[in-house]
């Protein structure tokens, strides 16, 4: 049997990553993955680059950050600049039609496409508090 160990949201906060790092090279942590649409990504990057032999994958985001598409192509899916911030407003906006799902695809697309613009190659993809 084979345990791996992983970490998401690479990218959310310079402290995260540095954790993230520092877990990896003592060799504790195998993989994790990068939200592409938070604040410290690039850090992150930096940082996945500097050690190749970290799993990086891809933190698909629909919730509290902010998108990577414009506010007017995603605007059923943020309240202000950033997503809505908890999963039972989400499901809520979703059944009475104020959430629109096209939008919540090209918002994934969009973060898909970023992860490449960055000059990540995700071994896996995983959703943020999904």
């Amino acid at each position: 049997m084979k345990v791996v160990f992983h970490a998401d949201d690479f990218g959310l906060l310079p402290g995260i990553n540095a954790g993230i790092v520092e877990a990896h090279v003592t060799g504790v942590l195998g993989s994790t993955s990068l939200m592409v649409n938070a604040d410290a990504a690039d850090d992150a990057v930096a940082l996945a680059a500097a050690n190749p032999t970290l799993d990086v994958g891809l933190h698909l985001t629909l919730v509290e950050e902010r998108p990577v598409l414009p506010l007017e192509e995603v605007g059923t899916l943020v309240d202000g600049d950033r997503f809505w911030r908890s999963h039972p407003v989400v499901a809520l906006r979703y059944l009475r039609g104020q959430w629109n799902a096209t939008q919540a695809v090209r918002e994934l697309e969009a973060q898909w496409a970023r992860c490449a613009q960055l000059g990540v190659r995700p071994t896996h993809c995983d959703g943020h508090q999904h």
